[in-house]
């Protein structure tokens, strides 16, 4: 018979145990599991509603004390993910953070009173609405990088050093735990869809945990060990690299999540084991060294407008503001463009056959309209007075204005045409 456990940090998801009683000769232990709850969803563009059922315990009772913890992942191999909420007490939760067009992996974690986070949901993938925008790559320096060690080296800070350090001490005579923050400013970033976090090595790497972290006041100057970030997280492990290298995590799920809100991404990478590592920090005298932040970049899609022209070319989709060239239809035999008619309020001249028109922020429909062309004029005879050198005509004719008259032209038509007269 046990009387104690030991209490290891369970690297990868786990089922936990508590036991709120003991053997005492007469009665059992009593085990208490909280069992993993299902989860369903609804999305737009712009939010995805979670619903989930209450936690219940091993014997299907509902779990008293119990919070939830929502983890969002773009990646479905991912383990989890990243946290977006917590302590929430009722079974339903609306992610304001989201992309349209973008795939989400959400999982709900029940977490007792001490704390403890019990086995996560079913995975549950959903993709919001609209249309995903194009990518383009777009790469970022840290506004801020620097390492922490602990022990008597607690209030000293390396911020302004060319390297960032990595150790985990283990009780060996010498050695005193040192981690790594980096701290990258989203500002200018529409949306993320990927995102890897480059470090060079200055000596032979060893493993290495990435981890998301918040706390964003501090500087290179201001980092120590006493206030370092709080992890909140792991993002991935990376594994040995030679001295030179790259060594490359995966952040899409910490980048994709802080593109939101205040815009500051805080990375933590710490090593695995008792072995050291180093990286060039944005200290290091050559630019191409320095620490990077990749990222796939999206613009968020340009909203367009349908133009709809009849008896014309020009119509299809447009982004408010573009300007349109828009042409009539050729007219039929014996008749002529009119003008443009419906939604012409930014058409430039609703006379001409051929113009532009300035796209609204709405969808409009445009048509061009045609008139009869009225018969030629058409005069059987014409006589000529009082102004000499002209003569009777008959059709065809043209007259002479160069010749010198004593008296005013006049004309007058004898028969009356096909058409009116005009003037």
């Amino acid at each position: 018979m046990f009387t104690e456990m030991a209490d290891l940090m369970a690297e990868v998801n786990t089922r936990t145990y508590r036991i709120i009683e003991y053997f005492d000769g007469i009665s059992y232990s009593e085990v208490v599991e909280i069992m993993p709850v299902t989860v369903s969803a609804t999305a737009t563009e712009s939010a995805v509603a979670l619903n989930w059922t209450a936690a219940r315990d091993w014997q299907d009772n509902p779990a008293s004390d119990v919070t939830y913890k929502i983890y969002r992942s773009l990646n479905p191999e991912a383990p989890l993910g990243v946290p977006i909420a917590s302590g929430l007490t009722i079974t339903s939760y609306s992610d304001p953070d989201v992309y349209p067009g973008f795939n989400y992996y959400y999982s709900v974690v029940p977490v007792d009173v001490q704390g403890i986070e019990w086995k996560a949901s079913n995975t549950l993938e959903v993709q919001t609405l609209g249309i995903e925008p194009s990518f383009t790559e777009q790469r970022l320096a840290p506004v801020s990088d620097g390492y922490v060690k602990g022990g008597t080296f607690s209030g000293k800070n390396f911020g302004t050093e060319v390297t960032l350090a990595t150790a985990t001490a283990d009780n060996l005579v010498g050695k005193t735990t040192s981690r790594t923050f980096l701290r990258f400013d989203l500002s200018e970033v529409a949306s993320v869809k990927n995102a890897v976090l480059r470090l060079k090595t200055t000596e032979e790497a060893i493993s290495f945990w990435c981890e998301i972290a918040e706390g964003h006041s501090w500087t290179d100057q201001s980092l120590t060990w006493n206030n370092q970030p709080t992890v909140l997280a792991k993002l991935g492990m990376v594994y040995a690299k030679p001295v030179g290298e790259w060594v490359e995590f995966d952040v899409s799920d910490a980048a994709n999540v802080a593109s939101f809100g205040d815009k500051q991404l805080v990375i933590g990478i710490r090593s695995i084991g008792s072995d050291t590592g180093s990286f060039h920090s944005r200290e290091a005298a050559l630019a191409e060294n320095r620490p990077q932040l990749v990222i796939n970049n999206a613009s968020a899609p340009v909203e367009e407008f349908q133009l709809t022209v009849s008896s014309g070319s020009g119509g299809g989709a447009y982004a408010a503001g573009t300007a349109v060239n828009i042409s009539a239809d050729a007219p039929a035999s014996g008749q002529a463009f009119d003008a443009w008619t419906g939604d012409v309020a930014t058409v430039a001249d609703v006379h001409s056959a051929n113009t532009t028109l300035t796209m609204p922020a709405a969808n409009i429909s445009i048509t061009a309209t045609y008139e009869a062309i009225p018969p030629a004029l058409r005069i059987d005879s014409l006589t000529i007075t009082n102004v000499t050198g002209f003569a009777n005509m008959t059709n065809n004719f043209v007259i002479d204005t160069s010749v010198t008259g004593t008296a005013a032209l006049n004309l007058r038509a004898n028969a009356t045409p096909a058409g009116d007269f005009g003037k």
